[in-house]
């Protein structure tokens, strides 16, 4: 699944292995209710299941020109963007940094996500830019105080979150959805 600008608006896109192609468009004609990707991410296993149905009963799909789409962000109205920095080892080594004994968390804003391809605005008083590949992982449930053991079961997918693999931004679903 991904998000891409269909005029004015994100609209929800699903690769296939004949090509990739336009939900609310096609879905209109054969009655599929979720074409939101955060629709699909809040209804969870059950939406997944019949957008896949859906998918593979289509006779005559809208196919996208992957060379002319916008691509939008992965999940296009996150509650909360939590990152963890200093996740592993080497990292921390690397910058000379002490290995940190409990996560060290930092928030990132909805307003600064892009879609594969699109300006990223840096301000102008920034005098030095890092970056790196991240590993954006969506949960699809309200969750607190979850067992380390029931943890990936809120889990609705994985996106890049810095780099895009084959040139999209696309979201991989968990083996639970």
């Amino acid at each position: 699944m991904f998000t891409f600008w269909d005029g004015d608006k994100y609209a929800l896109g699903v690769i296939t292995k004949q090509g990739s192609l336009h939900v609310e468009s096609t879905g209109e004609s054969h009655g599929l209710d979720s074409t939101d990707i955060m629709a699909i991410i809040k209804e969870g296993v059950e939406a997944v299941s019949r957008l896949r149905q859906w998918v593979e009963s289509l006779d005559n799909p809208r196919w996208l020109d992957e060379s002319a789409l916008k691509y939008g962000p992965c999940v296009t109205e996150p509650g909360k963007i939590i990152g963890v920095g200093l996740n592993y080892r080497k990292h921390a080594e690397e910058t000379n940094a002490a290995i940190p004994t409990s996560p060290i968390l930092f928030n990132k804003f909805s307003n600064a996500l892009s879609g594969h391809g699109e300006r990223i605005i840096i301000p102008l008083e920034t005098e030095k830019l890092d970056y790196e590949a991240e590993l954006a992982i969506v949960i699809g449930k309200r969750a607190k105080d979850v067992s380390k053991e029931e943890a990936l079961g809120y889990v609705f997918g994985y996106c890049p979150a810095m780099t895009c693999q084959r040139g999209i931004c696309s979201l991989k679903l968990h083996n639970g959805y």
